[in-house]
């Protein structure tokens, strides 16, 4: 029996899975294969290839990491967004792609790990249920935000931020008490994201060793301070 050919990715989806893959490595996530990986490859792939990026200005989706984040900030908006254009007949016709990203909702929406192993492959996520789980596109979203914000805060002169553990402000104060957290997300001030400017941290999301979440202001973790204003120069292909 003859085998089945398999249709070649066009040259959009390629392009827009290139970027994803750049965005990953530059952030130090190698782990082509696994799970996690494909997921946060997957959601920035569909970005990539549904981001109308040359009407903001931009030669190329390589310059648009501030775009893209500000494109992942909310869950429920990002899936929405998402499937107005997987489900408009207008795009079947101009976005050779869109096959492939069927594919690839069908998999994030299809797919979910318990959160035991999302807790043992780095991720940490500690406020529910291990025998509980977090769907392909959910972890997808967490992490491509992850590998966004390393970019974005190295190029704010904050590398490394990421992750590191911090002692949690007392409410009204500066001062912080027993409480200490790791940082986990960044919460960014939208208009420089979108404009290109400097990527501006309004605060972060620390995740206590209690499991509790705290948006901490960055005005108000004495250690957070920018080494440099520029604009973001982020890697090119």
């Amino acid at each position: 029996m003859a085998r089945q050919s398999v249709a070649e990715p066009p040259m959009d989806w390629l392009q827009a899975e290139y970027h994803a893959e750049e965005n990953l490595a530059s952030a130090g996530e190698t782990h082509r294969g696994a799970y996690p990986h494909r997921a946060a490859r997957d959601v920035l792939t569909l970005t990539y290839l549904f981001g109308e990026w040359e009407e903001h200005g931009h030669a190329s989706a390589t310059d648009t990491v501030g775009l893209v984040r500000h494109r992942l900030t909310s869950d429920a908006v990002w899936a929405a967004w998402c499937a107005a254009h997987l489900d408009d007949p207008g795009d079947a016709r101009n976005r050779p792609g869109l096959a492939h990203a069927r594919q690839a909702r069908a998999w994030l929406w299809g797919r979910s790990l318990p959160l035991r192993e999302v807790v043992r492959r780095g991720p940490v996520v500690l406020d529910r249920q291990p025998y509980d789980r977090e769907q392909g596109w959910a972890l997808g979203l967490r992490l491509a935000r992850a590998a966004l914000d390393h970019l974005l805060l190295a190029d704010a002169g904050l590398p490394g931020l990421l992750g590191r553990w911090v002692p949690i402000p007392l409410d009204g104060g500066t001062s912080s008490g027993e409480r200490s957290g790791r940082i986990e997300e960044v919460v960014w001030h939208p208009e420089p994201l979108t404009t290109r400017g400097p990527a501006v941290p309004l605060a972060f999301r620390v995740r206590g060793d209690d499991g509790a979440v705290t948006l901490v202001p960055a005005g108000r973790l004495p250690s957070v301070r920018p080494t440099c204003s520029v604009a973001p120069t982020l890697p090119r292909p």
